[in-house]
């Protein structure tokens, strides 16, 4: 703006020294009637250097009446630049001409007699490209109009959303075609503007839990003055359609521009049949095999880091297509094959071709991908919906289910889902789906065949109890302990018989109805934590007295949580494994004890499922005292459910953001889990929950199996 200004001004004299060559100006009116007298101030022919407006320098000649300078002759103002001013509205209302009609008429021609060519000569352009037309054209308005305000940049915080073609948009509507779009996938960018003179702080999120990533980051402090872009991209973690609201805070003390926009993803499966046109036929039956090549190449993106689902299976999909002349599409069915491997038979798949090749049939990865390659049925073909879950209890209700079950099919896996066949309100408790009288735990009372356990530890892999009946024993535990070993610096084997011996963890057994400790048809053994109320010492000797916590117990039906039947015989303890949710289960050689009443357990095994939300549930308890995490107390670990073969632990969003701070001073845990946090929220994901607990089709839980050994005690009552 000031340059406009300045240029105004200039152009006002080019003007006025126009109108004094006509003459205009020869003889003023004074404003009383008297004539004014002038007195030459140049000679015709005289010149001068002058200074343009702009600065820059120039030069101007005598007037024709020898009484002031022509104007100062400037380079033409740039195209664009326009005066909105008229100065002079009433004096020089069309041309030069109209200014002084009757000057005198003495002078009709007086520019052309006098200075017949002082203009052409002079300023041979001056008239023509500063006004080239007349007076009106050159200010047509009035002063009014100029705005000599500068313009002020607004104080204000900006965020815009651009899709993947960089188009401004207000919300994201795409689509992945499995097998032909890119992995990962841009969905859309923000551009957040940070206009004020102050930081202000800048997250992205989702409503719901997505296969979506944030890039560079999702969270930022925007400097004053700056501008940023997040990317969002769609990682191809799963098959699953997305529906969400990505949300976006954008705020600092002097502005704030928060907004959502809303985000939908539509994932297109590759149609049946992608291998059985000619061409992939031919390199499914040459060398080298692409089976072959999908194994290979899959174990060396996983032992080279490419871990995660979308990482590993664009790692793998892009080496098949690579040695091999596959389609897109028949690639992916080959890389979904190994991504299924992955998840549910790594061990197996990193050792022998044979027990690879059972776990995946077992876990239906060879007939999804049968079903990819159009040679098998659908999913729902392929399972029978004939094991609807145990009847159970909600609230004071308890409920059985129908059977057979109704099958659905999502992303290539089956599921089964069973209604309700009956629900009865009880009037007193419900334990088990079944209606019972109401109790109050701490009327419960022990029977004087118990044992205390004096020594666990984690049992290798490989035993202890086939969960899924596909013909090996199964110990999740054994693997997820072996992934977190790298990240916590401790041995779990030492760290649970420490919890023994300094008396913190006390696990108690009642052998209920136990008449025979040789042979014994039915029994049934019921198990509960408690605590010490003689020495350990004593407690190991096989003389001690215990007491059980209340909250091993069943609030309404008053009887311990976790009791299974079974059986002794020749000495031997066969229990269970259960129903429900932990299939509990334990085996050991068993005598009578020191106290003559209990017994004592050798080459005991205790085996079970550990659901994931409990698994989740421990490792936030044992970081919950980690100030240093930077989350109050918050959790590290979330159930995460969009897979449908199974569920999966992830890190949350909270601890995702969080820069933690620990050292040494604030624990072991907590500082391995500070240091170790890019490794462990990836290793998440990858943890081995094996077991289908309730028959859905979706593993969601670990198995487990523990040696141990116990001696006789003596439960006393309830805490």
């Amino acid at each position: 703006m000031p340059h406009e200004v300045s240029m105004l001004f200039a152009r006002t004299t080019v003007v006025c020294s126009i109108l004094a060559l006509s003459g205009a100006l020869a003889a003023c009116d004074s404003g009383d009637g008297g004539t004014v007298v002038v007195v030459p101030i140049c000679a015709q022919g005289e010149t001068q250097a002058c200074t343009c407006a702009s600065g820059a320098a120039g030069a101007q000649a005598c007037n024709a009446s020898n009484n002031g300078w022509l104007p100062c002759v400037c380079a033409a103002l740039p195209d664009g630049i326009s005066l909105d001013v008229d100065v002079t509205p009433d004096v020089a209302p069309d041309a030069i001409a109209d200014v002084a009609p009757d000057a005198g008429p003495d002078l009709p021609d007086a520019v052309a007699d006098v200075v017949p060519d002082a203009v052409a000569d002079v300023v041979p352009d001056a008239v023509a490209d500063v006004v080239p037309d007349a007076v009106a054209d050159v200010v047509p308005d009035a002063v009014a109009d100029l705005d000599v305000t500068p313009d002020v940049a607004p104080s204000t915080l900006t965020v815009t959303l651009e899709n993947a073609d960089g188009q401004v948009a207000t919300s994201i509507s795409a689509t992945h075609n499995v097998g032909a779009s890119p992995c990962p996938q841009r969905l859309g960018t923000v551009v957040a503007v940070n206009s004020t003179a102050s930081p202000a702080a800048l997250t992205l999120s989702l409503a719901d839990t997505a296969a979506v990533a944030f890039s560079p980051t999702a969270s930022v402090n925007v400097a004053a003055g700056a501008t940023i872009k997040i990317n969002a991209d769609f990682t191809c973690a799963n098959t699953s359609d997305i529906s969400t609201t990505l949300t976006v805070k954008f705020s600092n003390q002097a502005a704030n521009a928060d907004t959502a926009f809303p985000l939908a993803l539509t994932v297109n499966e590759p149609t049946a049949l992608a291998c059985s046109n000619p061409s992939d036929q031919t390199v499914i039956g040459s060398d080298p095999n692409p089976a072959d090549v999908a194994s290979s190449e899959g174990q060396k993106c996983f032992l080279g880091g490419e871990s995660g689902d979308a990482e590993f299976f664009e790692c793998t999909k892009t080496a098949l297509l690579e040695a091999t002349d596959l389609s897109t599409g028949c690639a992916h069915c080959y890389a979904g094959n190994a991504l299924c491997s992955k998840n549910n038979c790594l061990a197996e798949c990193l050792g022998a071709s044979a027990a690879c090749q059972a776990c995946r049939d077992a876990a239906g990865c060879t007939a999804d991908f049968l079903a990819c390659d159009g040679t098998a049925p659908g999913p729902c073909d392929l399972k029978t919906c004939d094991t609807p879950p145990a009847p159970d209890c909600a609230g004071k209700v308890a409920r059985t289910y129908k059977n057979p079950g109704t099958c659905s099919a999502s992303g290539g896996v089956a599921s089964c889902s069973y209604a309700i066949a009956s629900q009865t309100t009880c009037a007193g408790a419900c334990d088990a789906g079944v209606c019972v009288a109401a109790a109050n735990p701490y009327d419960y009372v022990f029977g004087p065949k118990a044992s205390f356990v004096t020594a666990a530890s984690i049992a290798p892999e490989g035993c202890c109890f086939d969960f899924d009946g596909d013909g090996k024993d199964d110990n999740g535990l054994n693997s997820l302990l072996g992934l977190l070993a790298q990240f916590l610096d401790a041995d779990v084997d030492t760290l649970l018989q420490e919890s023994i011996d300094a008396g913190e963890l006390v696990v108690l057994f009642e052998h209920y109805g136990l008449q025979n400790a040789t042979n014994q048809a039915s029994m049934e053994l019921r198990t509960v934590f408690g605590q010490h109320l003689s020495t350990v010492s004593t407690a190991k000797a096989g003389n001690g007295n215990f007491e059980a916590s209340v909250e091993s117990f069943h609030p309404s039906t008053g009887i311990p949580l976790s009791n299974v039947g079974g059986n002794i015989s020749g000495g031997f303890l066969q229990i269970g494994p259960g129903s429900g949710a932990v299939h509990f289960g334990v085996s050991a050689f068993v005598s009578t004890g020191a106290n003559g009443q209990g017994l004592t357990m050798s080459d005991g095994i205790a085996v079970g499922l550990m659901p994931i939300a409990v698994v989740a549930e421990g490792l936030n308890e044992m970081v919950k005292g980690c100030a240093c995490l930077g989350l109050g107390g918050g959790p590290i670990a979330q159930v995460i459910t969009t897979d449908p073969s199974k569920l999966k632990l992830g890190c949350t969003a909270a601890f995702n953001a969080s820069t933690p701070s620990c050292t040494e001073a604030h624990g072991e845990d907590c500082q391995a889990v500070g240091d170790n946090k890019s490794l462990i929220c990836p290793a998440l994901g990858i943890l081995p929950f094996d077991q289908d607990a309730d028959g859905d089709g979706q593993k969601d839980s670990l198995s487990f199996g523990f040696y141990f050994s116990a001696v006789s005690a003596n439960i006393l009552g309830v805490y």
